[in-house]
């Protein structure tokens, strides 16, 4: 009976900790500060994932913060969300392109990216 209860528990857990995205289907402008200024982008969702983000405008420093731009979206897009590490080096740049993803999710109706 014991096993079978945490057994229970732990799928419990699993089940909560799985994110059920949902997104309206679009291309969302938004900015958000980086180190070397604002950065703006195009974020587009499908119905269930985070499919690109394309950087229109930055200030970021060549060699370091444009580099972590394009490694960080790729590392959101495979996740499918902001939930990854930011880029040694380049935190508030890093931090600067996750809240501009997080703005444009909740544009497109997730709170909770």
């Amino acid at each position: 009976m014991k096993t079978v209860k945490i057994t229970l528990l732990i799928l419990l857990i699993i089940a909560t900790s799985c994110k059920n995205l949902s997104f309206t289907p679009g291309t969302y402008s938004t900015e958000a500060q980086g180190y070397g200024g604002v950065i703006k982008a195009d974020v587009i969702f499908s119905e269930d994932s985070l499919k690109s983000v394309v950087i229109t405008q930055h200030n970021e420093t060549q060699f370091i913060g444009d580099i972590a731009l394009t490694s960080l979206i790729e590392r959101m897009v495979e996740a499918n969300g902001t939930g990854v590490d930011a880029v040694s080096g380049a935190t508030a740049t890093s931090d600067g392109l996750k809240e501009l993803v997080k703005n444009a999710a909740k544009m497109a109706g997730k709170n909770n990216l």
